[in-house]
Formats: C-alpha cells, sequence, structure tokens
C-alpha cells in the first residue's frame, strides 16, 4: 500500500513538474491578438519571453514598448496591421506614424535576431532596423520599396529574404552589414547608393534580368566573386564606384547597351582576369578601369571590340600584368596618366579604320616601358603620323600593312628566311636579329624573343597566317605576313 502511495506521489510530481514546461513555454513564446497600444498589457509580467507574434493592430507605442522593455526577446513576427498614430512624442521622437508602416527607428536597441515582417505592412520607416542585434530578416509583406539606412551597420545581420514585391532597396540600407552572406531579391529593379558598400562577408548577390539601376558604391567594397551583369538587358544606369575595390571580383560583364563606364566603376579589383565590355561602350571616365592588376588583355578582345571615344584620367591605370592592348579604331582621346604604370606591357595594336593618332593628356604612360613597346599600326600614313607626335613616338611604332606574305619553306624574301616545324618557326637573318616577334591577325602578341643573333625560334601554336616582326642590330624594322602551306 506504501508503494503504491509512492508511485502516486511521484506521478503527481511529474504532472506538476509537466505542467510547469507548459506554462514557461507558453510564457517564452506567445501568440498575441494585439490592440493599437495594449501590448504591454498583454504582455503583462511575461516581458522574458523569446517569441513573440503580434496579430490583430499595432502602433508605435507598441514597438517602443518592444524595444525598451522585452530584453529577452529574440524572435519577432508582425503579422498584424500598423496603424496610423498621433499623440505624445515616442521613442523616435515624432507623435505621428502612417498607417500600415513600420516606424522609423521602430526597433532601434531591441534584441530581436529573426524578424518577419508580413501581414499587410507596405512601408518601412527610415532606419527601423538599425541599432538591432539582427541576425535574420525576411519580409513576406506586399511591401515596394526598403528605406535609406534600413539596417545599416548592423553587423551581425547574415540572412535577407525579400517578397518578390520588393523592387527598390534604398540608399545605404545594409551598408556596413559585415556578416551579411544571403540575399533573396528576386523582384529588385533599382539598387540604390551605398546599398550593399562595406558588406564585406557577401560574395554572391542574385542579379536578375529585370534590374534597371545600381547606385554609387552599392557593392564597393563587398566580396562579390562575380559581377556577371551580361544579361540585364534593363540595365542602363550605372553608378559611380558600384563595384570598387571588391578584391575577390575575378569575372565581370556588361550588357549591349551600356555607353559609359562611370567614375571609379571597377576601381581597384585587383583580382578581375576577365572583363566583358558592350560594343556599346564609348566612354571610360576618370579610374573606372584602374588598379586591375591581375588583368592580361592578351587573352581577350577587352576594349577593341567596342567604339570607346575616350579614356579619361587614369582611366585604365596600373595594368600591371598587362601585356599586350588592342584600342578601337574610334579612341579619340586618352587623358592625364590614363595608362600609366602598364609595366609588362609588350605591345600595343591600333585597330584598322582608325584615320589620325588619338589626342593625349599628360604622362599618359608614365611609369611604362614605351622604349620596348611595339605601337603596330595598319596604315604607313598613320604609321608616320604616331612617329612624329608627342608621347606616342616613345613607342617602337610599327606598319603592319607593309609586304607580301612570306611562303613557307626555305624561300626567301629580301635577307629572311622563315621555316616551320609543326607549331615552331625558325627565323634566319643575314644580320643579326636584336628582336624577333609573332603576331596573330588582330595584333595580339603571340611569342617574342631577343636572340642578338642571326637565326631564332618561336612556337606558333596552331596559326596557319601570322605577322612577322624582325629588328635588326642596325636598327631596321621588318614586317612580314607569314603563311604556312
Amino acid at each position: 500500500m506504501w508503494l503504491i502511495s509512492f508511485n502516486e506521489l511521484a506521478l503527481r510530481h511529474l504532472l506538476c513538474y509537466i505542467l510547469f514546461l507548459i506554462v514557461d513555454v507558453t510564457a517564452l513564446a506567445e501568440v498575441i491578438d494585439c490592440t493599437p497600444g495594449g501590448l504591454r498589457a498583454l504582455v503583462g509580467e511575461h516581458t522574458d519571453m523569446t517569441s513573440l507574434t503580434v496579430n490583430g493592430q499595432m502602433d508605435v507605442t507598441d514597438f517602443d514598448f518592444i524595444a525598451d522593455r522585452m530584453p529577452d526577446l529574440t524572435t519577432l513576427v508582425i503579422d498584424a496591421e500598423i496603424v496610423p498614430y498621433k499623440g505624445n512624442p515616442t521613442r523616435n521622437g515624432s507623435g505621428v506614424s502612417a498607417p500600415r508602416a513600420l516606424p522609423p527607428f521602430a526597433l532601434f536597441g531591441s534584441t530581436v535576431k529573426n524578424l518577419t515582417i508580413s501581414g499587410n505592412t507596405t512601408t518601412i520607416g527610415e532606419a527601423a532596423l538599425a541599432g538591432t542585434n539582427l541576425e535574420k530578416l525576411t519580409v513576406t509583406a506586399n511591401i515596394s520599396a526598403l528605406p535609406p539606412y534600413m539596417a545599416k551597420d548592423v553587423a551581425t545581420l547574415h540572412t535577407v529574404i525579400l517578397s518578390p514585391s520588393v523592387t527598390e532597396i534604398g540608399a545605404s540600407a545594409f551598408e556596413g552589414c559585415t556578416a551579411l552572406t544571403a540575399v533573396e531579391a528576386s523582384g529588385v529593379t533599382v539598387i540604390s547608393d551605398h546599398a550593399f558598400n562595406g558588406c564585406t562577408s557577401l560574395t554572391d548577390y542574385p542579379f536578375t534580368a529585370q534590374l534597371k539601376e545600381i547606385g554609387d558604391y552599392a557593392f564597393s567594397g563587398t566580396s562579390l566573386l562575380t559581377a556577371d551583369l551580361q544579361q540585364m538587358k534593363s540595365l542602363k544606369t550605372l553608378g559611380k564606384g558600384a563595384f570598387s575595390e571588391c578584391p575577390d571580383l575575378t569575372l565581370a560583364t556588361l550588357p549591349e547597351g551600356v555607353t559609359t563606364l562611370p567614375e571609379a566603376f571597377f576601381f581597384g579589383d585587383s583580382s578581375l582576369t576577365r572583363l566583358l565590355l558592350p560594343s556599346t561602350l564609348t566612354g571610360i571616365a576618370t579610374l573606372s578601369l584602374a588598379g586591375l592588376t591581375s588583368i592580361n588583355p592578351a587573352h581577350e578582345d577587352f576594349i577593341s571590340n567596342t567604339a570607346v571615344e575616350t579614356i579619361g584620367d587614369y582611366g585604365m591605370a596600373n595594368w600591371k600584368s598587362a601585356g599586350t592592348v588592342t584600342l578601337p579604331s574610334t579612341l579619340n582621346y586618352l587623358g592625364d596618366n590614363a595608362m600609366q604604370q602598364w609595366e609588362s606591357l609588350e605591345s600595343i595594336t591600333v585597330k584598322e579604320g582608325m584615320e589620325q593618332a588619338p589626342a593625349l593628356g599628360e604622362n599618359v604612360w608614365h611609369q611604362t616601358p614605351q622604349e620596348n613597346v611595339s605601337l603596330n599600326v595598319s596604315s604607313a600614313t598613320l604609321a608616320e603620323e604616331f612617329r612624329s607626335t608627342p608621347q606616342w613616338k616613345e613607342f617602337r611604332v610599327t606598319d603592319m600593312s607593309t609586304d607580301e606574305p612570306i611562303a613557307t619553306g626555305s624561300e626567301e624574301n629580301g635577307y629572311l628566311n622563315v621555316e616551320f616545324n609543326g607549331n615552331l618557326i625558325t627565323v634566319t637573318c643575314d644580320i643579326p636579329m636584336t628582336e624577333v616577334a609573332l603576331f596573330d591577325l588582330s595584333g595580339h602578341l603571340i611569342a617574342r624573343t631577343a636572340p642578338d643573333a642571326t637565326t631564332a625560334t618561336l612556337s606558333t601554336g596552331s596559326r596557319d597566317i601570322l605577322l612577322l616582326r624582325v629588328t635588326t642590330t642596325d636598327n631596321k624594322t621588318l614586317n612580314r605576313k607569314i603563311l604556312r602551306k
């Protein structure tokens, strides 16, 4: 009998403990059907709850209560209708708030880490989430635009999920969110100034086809790996410095229709190796492509297939890895220091069709070894103009239009002899040669050697038609087309 009583007592203690847990969980996680300004009374003594879903109606004073009096709250779902308020000034300094609008500075200083904005909320006030410890933001409400400074400098925010209704991300909305790694934004068409500036953990952004505008410094200082915008046919407005100082950016493309690269657009992107510019491009602004120290135009036609007319001051400065470049025939002006510090430059080819040497600013090739660089042009008249123009004449100007092709085998033309052996070519000259260089038909350097001898061997790859340039010890330069038979 005593044993049965003991078991009954133990069972009663167990049931009490379970009931305590239920009550405790209820206190920590609550769904409240609110009335405007009534959240304080409904929460009562349970200000220590960690999770809260608010239905019904709220006003600005309810948000003040959440931020000021609920220090343990980490998860908040706003599913209530936010009604207008007119009364005493609230913690954001105003005595007025709009309907269906999350008030400015609504959660400033709150402990909320996981926030969902749903229901019929249509707008969010400026800096509504600034000064929080927010980690994840989910917007499912029918909101069209995120406000300026919405979550600026929230260093804990790592995930943002936006409803397709959100078409605009306001200025500096996520600036300085250094932990941000994931963004879902399928409906966004406008990314305003500084929107993601300084988001140093952001490696990817879901650029969509409907994107129309990228503001000033929108992604500056991020860790984006790619900026592949080629399919963004509606993209017409680009801000200055939009992708500047992105140290991990390796690939960048722009859509047809873009005509100007703004100031400092890709400035300082030291890892960029692949760059595709549209044929519609006519201008490269100051510092726009400066500091691309890993890029090598020998691998791609970076600007030769564009319609670029002007390159601004320092526009393509510090391309330290660039060996060759082909300039478009439309180019008519290069600004001050436009191509300074091209330390590895070996050749410049001017695309056929250029009628006169482009005008120049000051020190266009400062710290570029011009005396070792060949400047290849396609007309004898143009070659003479380059040779007589300050700064241009410092290059080794070569007219690539001259002479008939040299046949293969051992057939001689002048005092040059050319022989093919598989993918190798042997060039023999009666006078010792100081340089032998091979180019493809677009002017890109294929191989180069300085033999200081009468014979030199170079690799041709699989090409059948090449351009050969030989410089001899008596300072003569011979240019020939060579054909593989």
